[in-house]
Formats: C-alpha cells, sequence, structure tokens
C-alpha cells in the first residue's frame, strides 16, 4: 500500500511539474527539459571561487533543489547570471549536483562538471544567459536533487552573480541556501530572509536538458571501440 502511495505522489509531481518545463534559448532547441526555472526577478547573489588578490571574497556557494521528472541524464544546462562593472565573464564555471538531504542541506555529491566551453548572451538590463554542454549527469526519476553554480573568477574587478529564477510550486521546492565566509555563513542558511528579504530570493535560475543525439553517438562510439577489441 505504502509503496502504491509513493507511486500516486510521483506520479502526480510528475503532472504538476510539466508547467515548469519550458524551453530556453536557441542552444535548448531540440533537447529533452528535465527542469527549468527561468530567471525571473530582480535577485542576485554572489556564487563563485573568487581568487582576485586583494579582494578576494573567498568560496562562495549557493544552491537550489529540483526534482527529475524524468530518468534521462542531464546533457545540456542553461542558466542566468550578472557580470558586475567589468565586461569579462568568469573563467569557467563549476557546477555540482548533490543527493537532496531535506531542506537543511544537500547529501553527498551526486556529480561535479567544470564548465570551460560555454556560450552567453547579454539581454538587457545586462543579464546574461549561459549554455553549455556538459557530461551526462545519470538521475533517478522521481528523486530530488540539488544544484550549485559557481563561477571561477580570478581577474580583478570581475564579480558575478547567480540570478533568482520563477519559484516552482511543490513539495520539492526548498528555499535556495548559500554557504560562503563572506556571508558569515560556515554552513547552509536560507538566502530568504536571512540575506534579502526580497521573495524571489527563494529560488535560482537555470535549466535542465537531455541530447538524446550526444547519448547515442556516446554509445554508438562505445560500441564500436569494443567491436575492434572484440
Amino acid at each position: 500500500m505504502m509503496r502504491l502511495v509513493q507511486k500516486v505522489a510521483v506520479s502526480v509531481m510528475l503532472v504538476l511539474t510539466t508547467v515548469m518545463l519550458v524551453q530556453g534559448g536557441v542552444h535548448a532547441q531540440g533537447l529533452t527539459p528535465i527542469w527549468c526555472q527561468e530567471q525571473f526577478g530582480g535577485c542576485m547573489i554572489f556564487s563563485g571561487y573568487y581568487d582576485r588578490g586583494e579582494d578576494d571574497y573567498g568560496d562562495i556557494e549557493v544552491i537550489d533543489d529540483f526534482f527529475a521528472t524524468t530518468g534521462d541524464p542531464i546533457t545540456d544546462i542553461t542558466w542566468w547570471g550578472y557580470v558586475i562593472i567589468s565586461p569579462d565573464q568568469p573563467d569557467y564555471f563549476i557546477v555540482t549536483f548533490y543527493a537532496h538531504g531535506g531542506c537543511g542541506g544537500p547529501g553527498a555529491i551526486v556529480a561535479q562538471r567544470n564548465v570551460f566551453d560555454y556560450t552567453y548572451t547579454v539581454h538587457i538590463g545586462d543579464v546574461s544567459e549561459y549554455e553549455a554542454s556538459i557530461e551526462p549527469v545519470a538521475l533517478v526519476q522521481g528523486q530530488t536533487y540539488w544544484i550549485s553554480i559557481r563561477a571561477v573568477v580570478t581577474e580583478p574587478g570581475t564579480t558575478w552573480e547567480w540570478y533568482s529564477g520563477n519559484t516552482p510550486d511543490g513539495p520539492w521546492n526548498c528555499k535556495c541556501m548559500v554557504k560562503g565566509d563572506y556571508f558569515g555563513a560556515s554552513s547552509w542558511i536560507p538566502i530568504y530572509p536571512n540575506l534579502w528579504p526580497v521573495p524571489e530570493c527563494i529560488s535560482m535560475s537555470f535549466c535542465l536538458y537531455y541530447d538524446e543525439s550526444a547519448t547515442a553517438a556516446d554509445q554508438s562510439t562505445w560500441g564500436c571501440i569494443k567491436g575492434i577489441f572484440r
């Protein structure tokens, strides 16, 4: 009986989350959406590893949770951010996926990807929309995860902030959290209302996608390699 209830609950969440599966930029066209919280509102917060010399902010990490609507792996990601003062974009990004562990903070790291090869489009208000393909990250359908996106910044004067996203409604939705000495937070704390009393600070902006052609190509390549050594 309990298993039946759990299956029904997952099915209901899958239906509810359909409204969140909207397409991002050009890069995302033709991809299967897994989860999407597009840029929304006016809340921005530092998220990155800053090693710029005298004005070093240290390591600041922001996380938000999402629901795996499918069992497909994540192969592509879109996110929104803001570069302050400097025209230079971050050196690269660190994207980390965690097991959920409840609304008090993440569990163990599921996967981590360093994203050097990314594209970006600057929109009105100097908000940048970033897009990248990553090595596939396996998910379990119906599970909730945490994600963090950190910019690695070494150029003096360059500061990057992650932009807030539209807030999904559902039992999986915990408030986004931050950890970092700059904010005096040695452990995870909710951004709203602890740091910013702005309701939009409850969620961050990111979209996760699955590219079937990318994984099919990987499988085909591996099949050829196995055939050579058979």
